[in-house]
């Protein structure tokens, strides 16, 4: 990926995915469990089509959400969550998202405050560059997220006044 920076976590086990490029997502699915993430799928909008992500990992959870964005108006900015430090080998076991208008989770296990959390913050909307983890025992290991640095002033400026513009 071009001009793209990996945010995420040391380990990867398993097998690993990449949605690198992946910038406009329309909703995400989740299966999950009180302890786990079992499976993710993205869906993205590209020229007007939405477009299908593999599921990462298995659709076996005892919970299962879809999160669904008001789009073109609702964005990602944000990406958070906790992995286990041991006892189910390091996975990922909670999700949210969050987005110019309002946050979606925790999925996976309530806060805790023994387990390691990570957040990935956006602004603006354009620095994020798609999603990429692992999957390990039939279930979502790690996740972590592409970035792209703004790269002018031009560039900032062009995307603070079309954010401007939205909120009119």
């Amino acid at each position: 990926m071009e001009n793209m920076l990996r945010l995420g976590p040391k380990e990867m086990k398993g097998s690993i995915w990449d949605e690198g490029g992946g910038t406009t997502i329309v909703q995400i699915l989740i299966s999950h469990r009180h302890y786990q993430i079992d499976s993710i799928q993205f869906l993205y909008a590209v020229n007007g089509k939405v477009f299908r992500s593999e599921i990462r990992g298995e659709l076996t959870g005892l919970k299962f959400d879809m999160v669904t964005f008001d789009h073109p108006r609702e964005y990602l900015t944000s990406v958070s969550g906790q992995y286990n430090n041991g006892a189910y080998n390091g996975e990922l076991v909670s999700i949210a998202f969050g987005t110019n208008i309002r946050k979606y989770g925790p999925f996976g296990r309530v806060v805790d405050n023994s387990l390691t959390q990570f957040v990935y913050n956006f602004t603006p909307k354009v620095s994020f560059g798609g999603f990429y983890g692992s999957v390990y025992n039939h279930s979502v290991y790690a996740i972590g997220v592409y970035v792209r640095p703004l790269v002018s002033l031009a560039e900032i400026e062009s995307y603070i006044i079309k954010d401007e513009e939205r909120r009119r």
